[in-house]
């Protein structure tokens, strides 16, 4: 027969257990998306990097919904919005002139 362990010692193991459960393998990657975008008009590309359990693209605080991610840049002013279901990237800049408008496409690394 096994004597029973220590409060303490159950403690411990109670919260080792909790730990492990709780870790899920993969968790921060699927958190995190990576989307090549294309200036259709200049060829020049970059990435985004959409932070869903951080509410963040590129670092910046965004709102996140199943199907449009809509971002302000505060180092360029630009106002962002991303359509997942087709890849359009629309951009609006405000200017002295009223401002313009510029599309990407967008991709899903």
């Amino acid at each position: 027969m096994v004597k029973s362990s220590s409060p303490g010692v159950r403690a411990a193991l109670i919260a080792i257990c909790f730990i492990a459960g709780s870790a899920r393998p993969g968790q921060a990657a699927a958190e995190t998306t990576t989307f090549r975008c294309t200036n259709e008009q200049s060829g020049a590309d970059w990435t985004l990097q959409v932070d869903s359990g951080n509410g963040t693209v590129d670092g910046y605080p965004a709102t996140i919904g199943q199907r449009l991610i809509s971002w302000h840049n505060a180092a360029d002013q630009g106002f962002y919005t991303l359509d997942r279901a087709n890849g359009d990237l629309k951009i609006v800049r405000g200017s002295s002139m009223g401002g313009w408008e510029m599309h990407a496409l967008c991709r899903k690394q």
